[in-house]
């Protein structure tokens, strides 16, 4: 009886939120509506300003832009032609562009995630989460008044200046990870719901990416900008009515911001909080995320671009329909995959076993010539980014249930620095590179994404070298403690079955603490 207690005490200490009720999952419905809201603008606006600045160009040259792609103008395929050179140099123009609006909304994004994101431990969650909202909307509101005003192009970095300092997508990603945290065990039911978390967000991109094309092929561009305010002001008055918190409020002076800077790189450096074992485990996560996001986050922004130009030369609907069968089908195959794997794989190996198919799927789609192979990419490459749910799901393992707003923190702080980076490298080689080679991008992004996988690879060696070594302590010290107990009386057998029976109890329980703690959950037992 007793020992069937203490694993109950020891697992609500595990999250914040004992009695989970259907309002705590209000959350996450609401923010798969304000992902289909909040990623409308990026297909919009690539395929915005595409348009205008081939539009331009194309007049001043005295070239015909019309075609059968109503919004997005003519698309050349035959490279003698002065359009081809043209609509190169467009697309170069918009790779250039794209680092201008990288840079608008990364800098800010980098200073609010490393300061803000770390007050959802002391603010509560859903503090955070309405202001990051209610900076979507007016963004998108800017950017309206500059498509329906016919301002010059500069003027959309005022919008892109606004997500930043909202903190972007990644910050309602963290607090939608550290939210999950509150309401889940520390073990692999918090690493499968954060999974079905990431998917949910990619099929509300698929969804977004479907309706936006058919919106600009029938309405213009302006129209889906309109949709994802309107839905936007909705959601957030539903959020603050529906959502509970799960976080109690703490004391203000805790925003200080030499708090806040300590209880994100608390991880990292502290001997008092962690030990060094665990700071080692910290790093490499640390390390392996950085390289992955420096690896992969900036060639998103260069799908479409890539797809828009010959020989594919894809229109708004074609765009909607790929968007939305990767965004769609990739999360599915994902979670399918990742039970499959979660049965003979821990947590590091799934990660470095999806960057392969991620690896592949860069390959094949630097070589592409054809629509099915754009396909069969993202086919290939489904199970691709199970490596940051991987990398997330882990130092949440390692973390206090209190800490998961602070550890999401400098991930997200990361992220933030490393996708900004990304999306600089990623747009300049292929401004420089697509003239003989429009896929060479890509190969790039294959070649960097070995870094992370031999990253994931060493912590599952530190893991499991620290396993064996503490069993082997473990061993060592009921071996010691049977020979010391041995008694003298004529009770000794029964003395001597009695103290071994504790010896043994409380090396099960010592262990059951540790792996509730993470210092084993991270697949490796169960």
């Amino acid at each position: 009886m007793v020992t069937e207690g203490k694993p109950k005490k020891i697992e609500r200490q595990d999250s914040l939120v004992q009695n989970v009720t259907w309002r705590h999952y209000m959350f996450f419905v609401i923010h798969m509506l304000q992902s289909v809201a909040s990623s409308i603008g990026q297909p919009v606006l690539t395929q915005y300003l595409y348009a205008k600045i081939k539009n331009e160009y194309f007049i001043a040259h005295n070239i015909s832009n019309n075609g059968s792609h109503q919004r997005l103008g003519r698309c050349f395929t035959n490279v003698t032609s002065p359009g081809y050179k043209l609509q190169q140099e467009v697309q170069s123009i918009n790779a250039e562009w794209m680092q201008w609006f990288s840079l608008c909304s990364g800098i800010p994004s980098i200073i609010v995630i490393f300061i803000a994101a770390s007050w959802i431990d002391v603010l509560g969650r859903k503090v955070v989460v309405i202001i990051n909202m209610t900076g979507h909307m007016l963004r998108y509101l800017m950017y309206c008044l500059v498509m329906n005003l016919e301002l010059k192009t500069a003027y959309l970095l005022c919008g892109y200046v606004i997500e930043g300092v909202v903190g972007g997508h990644l910050l309602n990603i963290i607090v939608t990870y550290a939210y999950t945290a509150d309401i889940t065990p520390r073990n692999k039911k918090r690493g499968f719901l954060l999974v079905v978390v990431h998917g949910i967000t990619h099929i509300c991109y698929g969804l977004a990416h479907l309706g936006s094309g058919y919106f600009i092929r029938e309405t213009g561009f302006s129209w889906p900008l309109v949709f994802a305010i309107c839905l936007s002001g909705v959601l957030i008055v539903l959020f603050i009515f529906m959502v509970p918190e799960t976080m109690p409020r703490g004391k203000l002076s805790e925003l200080s911001l030499k708090k806040s800077a300590r209880r994100v790189t608390m991880f990292y450096t502290s001997s008092k909080t962690k030990s060094g074992s665990q700071r080692l485990k910290f790093w490499l996560c640390l390390l392996a995320f950085a390289s992955l996001s420096q690896s992969v986050i900036g060639e998103f922004g260069l799908e479409i671009l890539y797809e828009l130009n010959a020989p594919f030369c894809w229109d708004s609907v074609q765009l909607g329909y790929y968007g939305a069968a990767m965004s769609i089908g990739i999360p599915m195959l994902s979670i399918l995959t990742l039970k499959i794997m979660q049965m003979f794989l821990s947590e590091p190996l799934i990660g470095v076993t999806s960057l392969i198919f991620f690896i592949l799927r860069s390959l094949i789609r630097a070589f592409a010539t054809k629509t099915w192979m754009l396909y069969l990419s993202g086919l290939v490459g489904a199970p691709g980014l199970l490596s940051f749910a991987m990398i997330r799901t882990i130092v949440s393992q390692l973390s206090d249930a209190t800490e998961q707003g602070s550890v999401f923190a400098g991930l997200g702080t990361v992220e933030a620095i490393c996708g900004m980076t990304s999306s600089l490298m990623l747009n300049s080689i292929y401004a420089h590179t697509l003239l003989w080679m429009k896929g060479f991008v890509f190969v790039v992004v294959a070649i960097c994404c070995i870094a992370p996988a031999s990253l994931l690879l060493a912590l599952h060696f530190v893991i499991k070298k620290e396993q064996k070594e503490q069993g082997e302590v473990t061993v060592n010290t009921v071996e010691m403690e049977c020979k010391d107990s041995t008694p003298s009386t004529s009770q000794s057998n029964n003395e001597d079955g009695m103290k071994h029976g504790k010896v043994e109890e409380e090396r099960k329980e010592s262990e059951y603490d540790k792996t509730t703690k993470g210092e084993y959950n991270l697949g490796y037992t169960n």
